[in-house]
């Protein structure tokens, strides 16, 4: 069931007269405060139930998130929650600074976590690829350039993980962290491999197409930026709001999920084409979201944390364990874009 919701900033809200000062801006004046997260307040009045969240709206990325409305109303987006317009019309309230909004709260439902909801958001998020997509010609020369610099520096990243892992093997006792790497070491090692393949995919790709693409991206979709209600789901939290690539989106959706031990991976890759769905991927797509899924930087930061400061190791051990699972989840999706690539290049030598 659909409840009125306000989001606010929590470090503007000192007390209940800031609440109220807030809240009188959209005719509340009675009403009783349940403090939700830091940022959220769940607000009970006698128009219904709504939610007070604190923003992290700047005057740099206000534009973007009012655009996102405007876009909502023009394209009719029904996956964008509506925001409520205050006493003056505007859909934003400034406060000491900061700025506040109201939309329709939404009940999460009990299956927010599981693989349903996983295909929805990710057909969600399709469908705001695929309305906002913008084309432009790329440049092959800078990109050639570029993927030239990227192989080298995945070279010396190899590099650096064999030298960490020969520093270890030459020891006689191992630590925790050093016996966890060297366990780990023989399923990461193949991935730079992977990286450079991709990157020469990535190559022949563009060059095939000369075409790149952009949308507007949430920013920051997570499962919990994801509510629904019958058959309705809606991304919520639209702060983070850009132009840029739809697939930084995706795999940054990945690598959040994954941050968690408990991340059923043949969930997210059978939701994958419930995303293609409503917007068809690229062969040139494909290829970059296998190279942002299959980047070793975190990992490796881990380990150079390790040999800065081993006094603290064990600290380590499950971002360690952390950074290699992320890396797992990036092989598996990577795998299942290499059948859907060689597929779409089979048809299409079939129909030419």
């Amino acid at each position: 069931m659909l409840l009125p919701f306000f989001l606010l900033t929590y470090k503007e809200v000192k007390g209940i007269e800031q609440l109220k000062e807030i809240l009188k801006q959209y005719g509340l004046t009675q009403f009783r405060a349940e403090q939700i997260t830091p940022r959220l307040w769940k607000i009970y009045s006698q128009n219904g139930v709504f939610a007070l969240k604190m923003s992290s709206l700047t005057p740099n990325t206000l534009n973007n998130w009012y655009e996102i409305y405007q876009l909502k109303e023009k394209r009719q987006l029904s996956f964008i929650l509506p925001v409520f317009r205050n006493l003056q019309g505007t859909i934003f309230t400034s406060h000491q600074s900061t700025i506040y909004y109201v939309m329709p709260w939404v009940d999460l439902q009990e299956n927010t976590q599981m693989n349903g909801s996983y295909k929805d958001l990710f057909g969600v998020l399709g469908s705001l690829h695929d309305v906002t997509k913008q084309r432009h010609y790329v440049n092959l020369s800078l990109i050639e350039e570029q993927i030239k610099r990227d192989k080298l520096e995945t070279e010396k990243k190899l590099s650096l993980l064999l030298d960490y892992v020969e520093q270890i093997e030459q020891k006689r006792y191992l630590s925790p962290f050093e016996l966890e790497l060297c366990t780990q070491f023989h399923e990461i090692e193949p991935i730079f491999q992977n990286l450079n393949n991709w990157y020469d995919n990535y190559l022949i790709d563009i060059k095939e197409e000369e075409i790149g693409y952009q949308s507007v991206c949430h920013g920051f979709a997570t499962a919990s930026h994801y509510v629904a209600t019958g058959d309705q789901g809606y991304l919520i939290n639209w702060e983070h709001t850009h132009i840029g690539d739809p697939m930084t989106e995706i795999a940054s959706f990945i690598y959040h999920q994954t941050s968690t031990h408990d991340t059923d991976m043949s969930q997210i890759t059978q939701a994958i084409p419930y995303y293609e769905k409503n917007y068809p991927l690229t062969n040139s797509q494909r290829s970059l979201l296998a190279i942002y899924l299959l980047q070793p930087d975190p990992y490796l930061q881990i380990i150079e944390q390790y040999f800065e400061r081993k006094n603290k190791q064990i600290e380590l051990i499950p971002s360690l364990i952390q950074g290699y699972r992320r890396l797992m989840a990036g092989v598996m999706v990577q795998e299942q874009q290499q059948i859907a690539r060689d597929k779409m290049i089979e048809n299409n030598k079939e129909e030419s």
